[in-house]
């Protein structure tokens, strides 16, 4: 049945639906084939049934979510901005945490039936930017808008409301051990960010508690210049690119003091204090001591 569904414009009405019966397909008693026809179906049977999501799985390790349905559907037509990760069956019970895609990643399909995402940085940052959510399968839940994805036939899948979520049959945690500073740059310009990227998705929470502690020098070595990001905005948003925004009394003694920052790599570093950043999971950034910024 999922391989007849698959063929878009078969058997989706009377006048696309015929059975083709070749020479020796059927026998009778004295071996006398059955003679070739082509023969409409009468009445045609139309599949009327939007499909149905039977199970997902979720992988943050390879960041993947696979999505099992009913019966063959169109990977063209799969809008992940219907979808919404919760962490619980229910939107009505406490504590309770979602998160619903912005309709990014790639999309892959293996089978008739079977839909693979392969999620977007964005979306794999609001999940792991959200405390409670997808920690576990027991936390790990989905709802879906009408329109997530369309059988060969164009009728949308149903709809999963949240009250009502269709629990991971399989999760994988992120496994991943180190949380390290992979790269920074600066860039002193009028309302430019200092922009930090890190290994994983660290929490915005946990940057602000540290933030007054961060320093800019510029020098590895030897007599140093240095400024901390006391005062600077409150990170927002919890991301692997991390965006602060210094205020302007520090960008000011920055420029007066250290009129040459950020025009080379061997005169402008960062330092960031033991447990600057935290994931989700629990992992702590080490101290970094004077990494030079990719400028």
């Amino acid at each position: 049945l999922n391989g007849i569904s698959s063929v878009v414009g078969l058997g989706v009405s009377a006048g696309s639906t015929y059975l083709a019966v070749i020479a020796g397909a059927v026998r009778n008693g004295f071996g006398i084939s059955v003679v070739p026809t082509n023969l409409a179906v009468t009445p045609p049977l139309i599949d009327l049934l939007p499909p149905t999501l039977l199970s997902f799985t979720l992988d943050l390790t390879q960041r993947v979510i696979v999505f099992t349905f009913d019966q063959t559907v169109q990977g063209n037509t799969f809008n992940s901005s219907k979808l919404t990760i919760q962490s619980a069956a229910s939107n009505t019970v406490t504590p309770f945490a979602s998160y619903t895609f912005r309709g990014a990643g790639s999309v892959y399909q293996a089978q008739n039936n079977t839909i693979s995402l392969t999620c977007s940085q964005a979306d794999i940052d609001g999940i792991n930017g959200i405390l409670g959510l997808a920690v576990s399968q027991n936390t790990t839940y989905v709802s879906l808008a009408e329109g997530l994805v369309q059988d060969t036939s164009g009728y949308p899948s149903y709809v999963i409301i949240a009250t009502n979520a269709l629990m991971a049959s399989m999760y994988t945690p992120n496994t991943a051990t180190t949380l390290t500073l992979i790269s920074f740059t600066v860039n002193m310009n009028p309302g430019a960010p200092i922009s930090l990227t890190f290994s994983d998705t660290v929490l915005a929470s946990s940057i602000n508690v540290k933030l007054s502690s961060y320093i800019l020098l510029n020098a590895l070595n030897g007599p140093t210049l240095n400024a901390t990001f006391a005062g600077a905005q409150p990170i927002v948003s919890s991301s692997t690119i991390v965006n602060i925004y210094l205020s302007f009394q520090t960008r000011d003694y920055l420029l007066a003091n250290m009129p040459n920052i950020a025009t080379t790599t061997s005169n402008t570093y960062l330092s960031i204090p033991a447990q600057g950043a935290q994931t989700k999971n629990g992992l702590y950034i080490n101290a970094v001591v004077m990494m030079a910024a990719n400028v």
